[in-house]
């Protein structure tokens, strides 16, 4: 009667504790780490979508396993944008670069406002997610994979990977400290300016040397989405970033969690203003 009871305290404890997001995301990480039989990759099916994740990553598949998306709404208030503003992109490419396991790649795909894409990721772990996600999401023959960093041009790098934010390794800017990894410029890998309908970037501070390694696209025009955190990099930096983009841009507009109407590309801070923005 006694072991009855507590096996019926501890059942009842334990649904407590899973039912609530966050106890078990931390559990499901904790597992991940410490139990070194093997590899823990969660898949959660959602009503219109799969995506694999790992529970150690305590970034972007804790705020799926949370809130069911990383950043959906940010790319669908781009996409809205899109349409109000360049209608003659629909039916183009999205290019995700820093994909990650490609949750954007994934929402881009299902806006239905992108035929198809190229999803780049340097990191073998993230990358063999991505892979899972685009075919556990049947678009094997929309989205090309591709392994490697992106930069000013073709080479070689060191990837600095972080132990729990699985979407924040960044290519070092000096030395070999890291994980060697190929470097292309994304003018060698979307050879067709033409054919791209928005870069979705997020490489962690590198922003400037992508920029470089992508002339053509600049002067098509292709929007940009990129996120600017000037407290993470030098003035210069920063300033250089702006002044790229303002040379082939007019409009700016804030798109993370935000539905501030479109401004003149001039009137940004590059020093202050933070966060995801989208360049028209």
């Amino acid at each position: 009667m006694f072991n009855s009871l507590k096996r019926k305290f501890a059942r009842g404890t334990l649904g407590l504790v899973f039912s609530a997001h966050f106890m078990r995301r931390r559990a499901l990480s904790m597992l991940n780490r410490y139990f070194r039989k093997g590899e823990l990759v969660l898949r959660y099916k959602m009503k219109d979508h799969t995506l694999y994740l790992d529970p150690a990553d305590d970034v972007i598949a804790a705020r799926v396993l949370l809130r069911g998306d990383w950043q959906r709404r940010d790319l669908m208030r781009v996409v809205s944008l899109l349409k109000a503003h360049r209608p003659e992109l629909a039916g183009k490419l999205f290019i995700d670069v820093g994909s990650n396991i490609g949750t954007e790649t994934v929402y881009a795909m299902l806006s239905g406002f992108f035929t198809g894409g190229v999803a780049i990721e340097p990191e073998p772990h993230n990358f063999s997610l991505l892979q899972e996600n685009v075919s556990a999401n049947d678009l094997q023959g929309k989205i090309r994979t591709l392994q490697c960093a992106v930069g000013a041009a073709a080479g070689k790098g060191h990837l600095l990977r972080t132990k729990w934010n699985y979407g924040g390794h960044a290519l070092a800017e000096t030395g070999t400290e890291g994980l060697a990894v190929a470097v292309l410029p994304l003018s060698d890998i979307v050879v067709d300016a033409g054919a791209a309908g928005l870069i979705w970037m997020d490489v962690n501070g590198t922003e400037a040397s992508v920029l470089k390694g992508m002339d053509d696209i600049l002067r098509a025009r292709v929007p940009i989405v990129i996120e600017h955190l000037p407290s993470f990099i030098t003035e210069a930096a920063a300033r250089e970033i702006h002044g790229l983009l303002a040379a082939h841009y007019s409009f700016y507009c804030r798109v993370d969690d935000v539905d501030e109407d479109p401004k003149s590309v001039d009137k940004m801070n590059p020093l202050k203003d933070a966060g995801d923005f989208l360049f028209f």
